[in-house]
């Protein structure tokens, strides 16, 4: 080249058509593989933000009452307890008996309604008591067991003696006939327990 002259010019390199998609996919499969990372680093929330923990709330469980024979006689004083069949066979349970007549009688007036002959109250008379009860009597207060055996009578506090009766007539009606006594105490706040058991030709009364 002479002096003077122009310097010849030089061509710019021309791309290929090729390299822009091949730029714009890179781009693309780097923006996928950044969210597949994100997605499987479970953060649920984007980079630098910390996904916040739920809050444990305490429960709290409510405890239940337990049932008991003695509350349907309320505020009331008297007795209640459940009326069964004594079983005769080692390990088998008692049958609660429904619709039985329970009866009661103050130990004061024992003797003249039961016809005890002025002898005294012991378990071993009681228990095999079999005392005909013609009529009804304002001293002799009845209830029948329901559907699964138990039974309630309110009464003054004091002592009494507490039967099993099989009635005549539909009970809880007299007259009747005694199956079995036993000795019962009535406190004088709230309701005593007394159970009875039917079997074996006597009656046994159960105080807890």
């Amino acid at each position: 080249m002479k002096r003077g002259e122009p310097a010849p010019e030089i061509p710019a390199p021309v791309l290929g058509a090729g390299s822009g998609v091949k730029a714009g996919s890179r781009a693309i499969m780097l923006l996928f593989a950044l969210g597949l990372a994100w997605l499987l680093a479970g953060c649920g929330a984007p980079p630098g933000r910390a996904t916040p923990t739920p809050a444990l709330v305490p429960t709290t469980a409510t405890a239940q009452p337990a049932v008991s024979p003695t509350a349907a006689v309320g505020g009331q004083r008297g007795l209640a307890g459940v009326v069964v069949a004594a079983s005769d066979v080692t390990g088998q349970p008692d049958t609660p008996l429904a619709d039985q007549l329970v009866l009661a009688v103050a130990l004061a007036q024992a003797d003249a309604i039961l016809g005890l002959g002025g002898r005294a109250p012991t378990r071993e008379l009681l228990r095999f008591l079999k005392a005909d009860l013609p009529a009804s009597d304002p001293a002799i207060v009845t209830t029948l067991s329901d559907s699964q055996g138990r039974y309630t009578l309110a009464l003054a506090a004091g002592r009494y003696v507490l039967c099993l009766a099989d009635a005549t007539q539909p009970p809880p009606a007299l007259p009747a006939t005694t199956r079995g006594c036993g000795l019962v105490d009535v406190p004088t706040s709230g309701v005593g327990r007394a159970d009875l058991s039917s079997g074996f030709g006597e009656v046994v009364v159960v105080m807890p």
